[in-house]
């Protein structure tokens, strides 16, 4: 059976791509439903228009959509447990990770069979409609029409996760881990939750794919933690479960990588000629093939891609890295960098909103995303450099290079200073501190 993908038309800012070149975890958007719809046994075939798509049975999705594969292959079984024999679209029930990602999607939210829903465009054709003259817009409305939503089953586990307290209020959030993941890419946000769902996705991906090594992986953990737990009974005489032992145990690192022995990595996935320096920190982390993460670095959460470097006393929290770019000795937290671009150290991304949600662009106007906590997005080939600080939710756009202003730096030190008195920056020279009277 063929797997018909068409152009949605949908164009990411600020890196001006369309949807179907978002990064998330490792590979394109892309490359993951060529790869995954193949899997499952799909000829995969690309479209430059819905109306080239003949009347047959097939699957047929327009280029933005993410779909997992455990969230497709349910799918299918599903319509064949209902019996479904009229063209049908994917739909999950709404829970945490449906939730997590549905912020500025163009999808459906509507009951099915008396459960509150979401409905995508993934949809099984029988072959009863023609998408003959029609362009995107118009054929994704037609299939939608004449699609039976699909209510697809799906598991997952939340986590309760404290997030920073503004004003004096707790706040928490549950964070979902799951491989059932469906979302219509339509703003550079979508790539950001998407990858920081990864990381639960790519490890039950695998654990599918190379069951022997995960579960072999999974069994040293628990040795390990059983053996640290033993300790503390034994030795302390305390009983607290060391899920750090089991953690590190559970990482799979590719050929050629250099990992410093004082470097702690827990459930990571490394690729291939990876260097971790000394005393780095790196905890749920997808690193891409041939990228290097200095000393003392602290990584938690985040995807970077090939040949991106991290240096040293950097952190990251839940960022993405597109590849080739470099992060440079600073904290950055809830971001998207885009490829070959450098962040200097003094460069500053406030993300945290006081009142209210993160507003980003969107559609031609700004739109909250119901977040307090993000940061921004820097485009492909740019440079952040020292003292620039830029406000939560904000699209830098490709190719920009952020500089200090001149009147912030010091261009000339007199020799002739006075000494241990206050002195301060006036006119790129240094002054002597004379205090306001009154």
């Amino acid at each position: 059976m063929k797997a018909y993908i068409y152009p949605s038309g949908v164009i990411i800012s600020p890196f001006q791509e369309g949807a179907a070149e978002s990064f998330i975890a490792g590979e394109t958007l892309r490359e993951y439903m060529d790869n995954t719809l193949a899997r499952l046994g799909f000829e995969v075939r690309r479209v430059a228009s819905p109306a080239e798509i003949p009347a047959e049975k097939c699957l047929i999705l327009p280029d933005h959509v993410f779909a997992s594969e455990k969230a497709l292959r349910d799918f299918l079984k599903q319509r064949q447990r209902d019996m479904v024999e009229e063209p049908s679209c994917l739909a999950l029930p709404k829970n945490a990770s449906s939730d997590f990602t549905m912020p500025l999607q163009d999808n459906r939210r509507q009951p099915i069979e008396s459960t509150d829903a979401y409905v995508y465009d993934v949809f099984f054709s029988t072959g009863s409609v023609s998408l003959a003259g029609l362009d995107a817009a118009a054929a994704a409305a037609k299939l939608r029409e004449a699609s039976r939503p699909v209510l697809t089953p799906m598991k997952e586990r939340t986590i309760e996760a404290r997030l920073p307290t503004l004003r004096k209020e707790t706040q928490t959030m549950m964070f979902p881990i799951t491989s059932s993941l469906v979302c219509h890419v339509c703003n550079w946000t979508h790539i950001l939750w998407l990858n920081q769902l990864a990381w639960g996705r790519c490890w039950m991906e695998l654990l599918r794919r190379k069951p022997a090594w995960t579960l072999g992986r999974i069994g040293r953990g628990l040795a390990a933690m059983a053996l640290r737990t033993g300790w503390d009974l034994a030795f302390r005489f305390r009983f607290q479960p060391a899920a750090s032992s089991f953690l590190h145990q559970l990482n799979r690192t590719g050929r050629g990588c250099v990992i410093h022995p004082t470097a702690w990595l827990e459930g990571c996935i490394i690729g291939d000629n990876v260097r971790i320096g000394a005393g780095a920190v790196v905890r749920n982390c997808i690193i891409g093939d041939n990228s290097i993460v200095g000393d003392t670095a602290l990584m938690l959460n985040s995807v970077l891609g090939r040949e991106t470097y991290v240096t040293d006393n950097s952190v990251l929290v839940w960022c993405v890295i597109y590849p080739g770019a470099t992060v440079g000795n600073m904290k950055l937290q809830v971001s998207v960098v885009g490829r070959n671009s450098y962040l200097h150290g003094f460069a500053g991304f406030i993300d945290a909103r006081f009142i209210g949600g993160v507003q980003v662009s969107h559609n031609g106007g700004m739109a909250d995303t119901g977040r307090s906590f993000m940061g921004s997005v820097v485009g492909h080939d740019c440079v952040m450099n020292a003292k620039v600080l830029i406000q939560p939710g904000r699209e830098i756009p490709n190719g920009v290079w952020m500089v200090m202003s001149p009147e912030e730096a010091i261009f000339d030190v007199p020799r002739d200073l006075p000494p241990r008195t206050p002195l301060v920056r006036q006119g790129g020279s240094l002054a002597v501190f004379r205090p306001e009277k009154g």
